[in-house]
This record gives structure tokens, sequence and C-alpha cells, in this order.
């Protein structure tokens, strides 16, 4: 594991494991960086070889020195601002100077110099919605990239989906495609809320609505900012994906970028809880959660099936055969994959597997030929003796009661 191996790498990093393992100095470091974490000193912890910093609920890894700029160009990848790359970050990662460092990175990006958006607009705000899918806003950004782009935005989340249509191919009754695709994940909306366009004022779009039992909503003529949820994701979806294509990221993988980020990013409005938390109420795996060694599950744990704990590596075991010759073949086991998983040396080569498809064969036995296991065993050729081993109970018959 990178994080692993830098960390033992970083003298600095190094002197605070140790500190952790023998107790921190009395007095605070002569050395600027070490002094910043002696500072933290009651929140920094040890797990695996990495040093955490422990507060509450949420463990964040302290980033070696030589992978921070790895990690802040994972942070800013889809070109978001400080304040949303900060809060990212805070659940994640940790290093002395990750703030500065996010604001210089941030700043001096071209990118998003070249793209940046223009000051923020007063929007009217709507009633707040008490569960998540009860009003949803409905928008077209485009032309954009050659295509049109159907957003469809949760006013309680602000979780975002989209829908790509060509241009000269938006009528009502392709529009209510797409959401019908988006509404057999999430569920029938109580409220959608439109602008005036011709595919929401249809007759075809008002009995969609009619018939699933949707309120619809639309705004007043001339008046954008009456449908500002689905208006402000507009700009914020053209920006991100722009910026990703600028970057070298093509057009499909942009949208996607854009999406799981977005999904993915604490949001101000949501207490700065995640849009996928709200709605799913989870925070979705991301490569971020791989920096963290709590959140990567072990899965060659210790077995506790009865029937794979009887074989270990250097066991004599039958092997079942699917292939021309005998139903079992003779081998031994050199390897353990799985729980109940496991690699066995035949005479035929080296053969993957379950344990359901083994037999235990004892050391003492003789390895069969092939002519001894071709055909299954018959009473006439049974290993079973033919004598009782005991000898037959003579029953005797109950005594009967009699008045």
């Amino acid at each position: 594991m990178q994080i692993k191996r830098a960390t033992q790498n970083d003298d600095t990093l190094q002197k605070v494991v140790t500190w952790i393992h023998e107790g921190w100095p009395n007095n605070k470091p002569t050395e600027p960086k070490l002094q910043l974490l002696w500072a933290q000193r009651e929140s920094l912890v040890l797990h695996d070889n990495i040093v955490l910093l422990q507060r509450d609920t949420n463990s964040r890894v302290v980033v070696p020195k030589a992978l921070q700029t790895t990690v802040l160009e994972t942070l800013h990848s889809s070109h978001w601002g400080v304040v949303k790359v900060k809060q990212l970050a805070r659940r994640y990662v940790w290093w002395s100077s990750l703030n500065a460092d996010i604001e210089k990175l941030t700043k001096a990006c071209d990118v998003c110099k070249q793209l940046s958006a223009a000051p923020t607009q007063c929007f009217t705000e709507w009633p707040k919605t008490e569960h998540p899918w009860e009003r949803v806003h409905l928008n077209f950004a485009g032309p954009f990239k050659d295509k049109m782009w159907l957003i469809c935005i949760d006013a309680h989340s602000k979780f975002p989906y989209m829908g790509k249509m060509e241009i000269g191919q938006t009528s009502a009754k392709q529009t209510i495609q797409v959401l019908k695709d988006i509404f057999s994940l999430e569920g029938l909306p109580n409220t959608v809320v439109t602008d005036n366009g011709p595919q929401f004022t249809s007759s075809d779009f008002e009995a969609f609505c009619k018939q699933h039992g949707i309120s619809h909503i639309t705004s007043p003529p001339h008046h954008p900012p009456s449908n500002g949820e689905a208006e402000r994701f507009v700009q914020t979806f053209k920006r991100s994906v722009e910026k990703n294509c600028v970057g070298g990221v093509p057009l499909t993988d942009s949208v996607r970028l854009t999406l799981a980020t977005y999904r993915s990013l604490p949001h101000p409005a949501l207490e700065w809880k995640t849009p996928a938390e709200v709605l799913h109420g989870r925070q979705p795996r991301c490569l971020l959660s791989l920096i963290n060694p709590f959140n990567t599950r072990n899965y060659q744990t210790k077995s506790n099936n009865n029937t794979s704990s009887q074989f270990a590596v250097n066991s004599l075991v039958y092997a079942r055969n699917y292939s021309s010759g005998p139903k079992w073949v003779p081998g031994k086991i050199i390897r353990r994959v799985g729980n109940t998983i496991f690699l066995v040396d035949t005479d035929r080569g080296i053969w993957k597997r379950h344990c359901n498809q083994l037999q235990i064969r004892l050391a003492t036995e003789s390895m069969p030929n092939d002519e001894s296991i071709a055909a299954e065993p018959t009473p006439e050729h049974s290993q079973y003796p033919t004598t009782r081993r005991y000898p037959q109970r003579i029953r005797k018959a109950p005594e009967r009661y009699e008045p």
C-alpha cells in the first residue's frame, strides 16, 4: 500500500510513530513540522502502520509529504471550488498545511481560471421539503457539446440525474421516456417544477403527470430564477464538464465524473452532508475511500465452515474430475485461495476446487489407479465388510397389561 510505504519513508511521521508507541514528549519539539503534529497528539493514532487523525467517529489519514501532491490532484480532479474541496478533504485526509495547499492549488489552476463562474445571482426560495424526492426540478441544458441534456434534480437532497438527448429530438414523448427511466429508479415525485418549454406545456406531458399522480408547476414566463434549483445546476453542470474536457477527459467520462463527484460532495444547504447521504442514506465508495484502511474490508477471513476447515495446505485429497477419465483424481492441496476455495496439485495439473468438490484421502491409502476409481463402487465390489460387526440383538416381546 502506497500510504504505508510512504509513511515508513517519511522521517517526520516515523518520529510520530515512535512517540505513539513510547509516549509523547512533554515539551514542544523545536522543529516546526513536529510542533504542528505535537499539537494534535491527543487525536493521533496508529493503525496498520498508518498514522490517523481520529476525532469522534471520523478518522482521517495523515498523508506523508511524498504523496500530498498526488492526493491534492485527486481532490481537485473535477475542478470544484475551494470550499467544496476542503469539505471533501476533511472526510478523508489531513496534514498540517492542507487548507493552505488546497487554496494554492485551486487559485493556480488554469482551467478553473478560464472557466470561472460569474457572481452568484439571487434566486427565489422554494418551500422546504420534508422528504427526499418530494419535489423535483426539470430543465434542459443545451445545446451543449452537440447534445441536449435534461436536468432532473431533487429539491430535498440536491441529488441530480441527467438524460442525454439529441438536438431536435426533445419532444414531450421523448422527454417522458427519459423521465420514466429516472422515476423507475427513485419512484414518482409528488411535484415537478419546470419552465414553460413546449415539452412541458404539451398535452402529452400534462396527461403523463395526471396519470401518475404528479402535480406539475411551471415557472412564470421569462423568469428562469423561479426554477432556480435546476437553473443553478445547469451552470454547475456545464462548467464542471467543460473543465473536465479541457483537462483531457472524454465527454462521456466527464459527465459521469461530474455527476459522481457532485453526488458525493458535502453540500452547504444539507448541513454539509452529501446528496447521496440524504437521498440514499449512505456515502458512495470512491477512490478517496481506498486511502483509509478502516474502509477496506478484508474478505480473507477465517472460515467457520466445518466442511472447509477439514482441508489445509498439504492435505491429501481426491479432487472432482470434470474431463474424461475417473470421476475422482488423487492430489494434494498446495494453497488456500479463499474460505472454501483451494488449489490442488494432481497428476493432471493444478486445479481450483471448492471444498464441496474435494474428499479427504488418508495418508495410508495407496494411490488408486484410473481403473480402480473409473466407476462408482457396486454392491459386489463394496469396500464394506459382508460379516456383521455386532451380534444380532434378540428382541423380547413386550408384556401386555391385562386388567
